[in-house]
Formats: C-alpha cells, sequence, structure tokens
C-alpha cells in the first residue's frame, strides 16, 4: 500500500492542484504504522531491559528528526514554484498591491 501510495505521488507530485495529492497521501500514510513498527520491535528486542526506556525515546527522536528533515527539504523544494504561480490559485502566495492592501481573490 506504501509503494502505491508514493507512486501515486511520484506521478502528479508537480500537479497544481492539492486534492489530486490526497489519495497517495492517504495510502502511503495508513501503510506507515506497518513500517515503523518492525523497526521499533527489533531496536527493543536488541536492547536490555533496562535500558528500553533510552532505546524507545532515541528511536522516537530520530523518526521525529527524519520527518521534520523531509518536511523541511521538500518544502525548500516546492517554495520556488509556490512563489512563481498566479496570485489566487491555491497554493501561490497572494501578491499585494503597493498600497498594502490584499488582492481580491
Amino acid at each position: 500500500m506504501g509503494g502505491v501510495g508514493l507512486a501515486w505521488l511520484g506521478l502528479f507530485a508537480p500537479a497544481d492542484e492539492f486534492l489530486i495529492l490526497v489519495p497517495g497521501l492517504l495510502a502511503w500514510g495508513a501503510s506507515l504504522q506497518f513500517f515503523f513498527s518492525g523497526p521499533e520491535a527489533g531496536v527493543m528486542a536488541a536492547v536490555p531491559q533496562r535500558e528500553q526506556g533510552q532505546a524507545g525515546g532515541v528511536l522516537t527522536g530520530t523518526q521525529m528528526l527524519g520527518g521534520s528533515l523531509a518536511v523541511a527539504v521538500l518544502g525548500g523544494s516546492r517554495w520556488e514554484r509556490i512563489q512563481t504561480m498566479p496570485p489566487c490559485s491555491g497554493l501561490a502566495l497572494p501578491s499585494r498591491p503597493r498600497s498594502g492592501s490584499p488582492p481580491i481573490c
């Protein structure tokens, strides 16, 4: 299921519409629980019981760090595209007139 979600995202990532990405994001997100449960069980089985709290904290911390870095890299790679989109087209940043009033969408 994760592969289907990633394939969907790979095919439709250049799309201007966000809604086309939702099925791929849902499929990929639903498969993450299967991806993380195996390594977690392996880590917990590899450390002594008295150190499992620390091992769980390190595992969770690295998972959160990896997710944060992925969001930063993907967001940065899309930033130029978002800036150059026409105003009021969904993800575009609205351009303000010189008077400071917001654009009418």
